[in-house]
């Protein structure tokens, strides 16, 4: 009986024969908003708004980077690599997370398809 238990579990744990695989896709960013003013120095939440690539597609992360005085933002979100899924427009809101290191007028920039940006500005208090 024992060893019926051990066959058993030995097959039911293979590996899938199938595996899907993942690849990132951006999100396209419809748009932001944050309900508090951002203060030098302390961690800023903006809520972002995207749509995903496909139905089947779910969040994974934020990339950031500078370039001059503009903080640029891009969605990445996993989808499967040959979708099963439909187009259909999928909208979900995700927290940024980020502390502007002075005060004043700071600008971001969030990538949509195409080459296009979603165009922001914060005002941030000493």
């Amino acid at each position: 009986m024992l060893m019926t238990a051990v066959s058993l579990l030995a097959v039911s744990c293979s590996d899938d024969p199938d595996p899907i695989t993942m690849v990132k896709d951006t999100g396209n960013v419809a748009f932001t908003q944050s309900a508090e003013p951002a203060q030098a120095g302390k961690p800023f939440k903006i809520d972002v708004r995207f749509a995903l690539p496909v139905s089947c597609s779910s969040f994974d992360s934020f990339e950031t980077w500078k370039e001059a005085d503009t903080l640029m933002v891009r969605v990445w979100c996993l989808r499967p690599e040959h979708p099963n899924c439909t187009k259909e427009i999928r909208y979900e809101t995700k927290s940024l997370m980020h502390t502007f290191a002075t005060a004043g007028t700071h600008y971001l920039k969030f990538f949509r398809y195409n080459d296009i940006w979603y165009r922001d500005t914060i005002t941030v208090v000493p």
